[in-house]
């Protein structure tokens, strides 16, 4: 018969508020005086790493209970790109976000903008290992809405896309 509690999966919803509770933590961490590369990267690495569990999560999700005939189950929602984007990323690097990420002390949000303060930014995707042949269709994406861009943003794109996806049901037992 089993063991009932092995079927048991970790609800989406308690992904995005570990998700939530890392993001806080890397937001807390970037506030002066602590403001540097060792106090930040451990919660944002943390932040990122929920990002994939979650996005793993509902794409699975997604390819037993497609919800319309696109690609991915992002697609459509607000800062879906930005998840692609982020999938782009890690599966470039897988798991070493380090060397997707760069210190950056003081970079404008635009280039001619004013200068930000010390943050984590994403490095130009000519910068990261090359893709696999045919895992480089999110290329894109990456650097339409993360290449040069800080993390912290990022951060709070994906949580909106995840939070509008799971609002509409996405992930949910009762649906799938």
């Amino acid at each position: 018969m089993g063991d009932p509690a092995a079927k048991l999966v970790v609800a989406p919803v308690m992904l995005l508020h570990g998700f939530t509770d890392a993001r806080r933590r890397y937001e807390s961490a970037a506030r002066p005086p602590s403001v540097g590369p060792e106090p930040t990267f451990k919660p944002l690495f943390e932040a990122l790493n929920w990002c994939v569990a979650l996005d793993d999560r509902l794409q699975a999700w997604w390819k037993v209970n497609a919800t319309n005939r696109d690609r991915r189950w992002c697609d459509g929602f607000r800062f879906g790109e930005t998840v692609l984007g982020t999938r782009y990323a890690r599966n470039r690097v897988h798991h070493q976000w380090a060397d997707a990420l760069w210190f950056s002390l003081s970079a404008p949000l635009r280039p001619g903008g004013p200068p930000r303060g010390p943050e984590w930014r994403w490095r130009p995707s000519t910068q990261l290992p090359d893709a696999n042949k045919g895992h480089a269709w999110n290329r894109s994406q990456y650097d339409a809405t993360l290449a040069g861009h800080p993390a912290r943003d990022t951060l709070v794109h994906v949580q909106e896309c995840f939070a509008e996806a799971l609002s509409a049901g996405l992930g949910h037992p009762a649906l799938g």
